[in-house]
């Protein structure tokens, strides 16, 4: 990206998570928790059995999925995103399943996680702990 990147406001992850949509969690109540905590230490993945989100601890080795009970290796699981606390992993978990259910889609594009990354990379610049 040529220059600075532009400081996002408060609700642009969740913008980019919901397409602008209302969901369950308020766009507030998800910034309050990126803002809370601080940290990267969750990665956000996706279990190959029944494609529900989930997290797991950076240097967890085996996650069982809490929806159908598969045993993910988190080394070869997709990574969509990492964030820095539970709480905030647990938030976007939440906020991914309810933007795919929405719009009734299986998975998210490329454009899309490849946004979600850059506006959580720039809201944690801007708002460092």
């Amino acid at each position: 990206m040529p220059g600075q990147a532009a400081i996002p406001d408060d609700n642009r992850i969740m913008t980019i998570i919901t397409g602008g949509q209302q969901s369950a969690t308020s766009g507030g109540q998800l910034i309050s928790v990126i803002r809370e905590y601080s940290g990267t230490m969750y990665l956000i993945v996706r279990c190959p059995g029944c494609q529900a989100f989930s997290y797991a601890d950076r240097y967890q080795k085996w996650k069982l999925c809490t929806e159908c009970g598969y045993t993910m290796d988190i080394r070869t699981c997709p990574v969509y995103l990492d964030v820095k606390t539970f709480p905030q992993a647990e938030a976007i978990v939440k906020e991914l399943e309810a933007y795919l259910h929405s719009r009734n889609k299986k998975e998210l594009s490329q454009d899309e996680v490849k946004i979600l990354r850059e506006d959580y990379t720039e809201w944690i610049r801007a708002n460092p702990p």
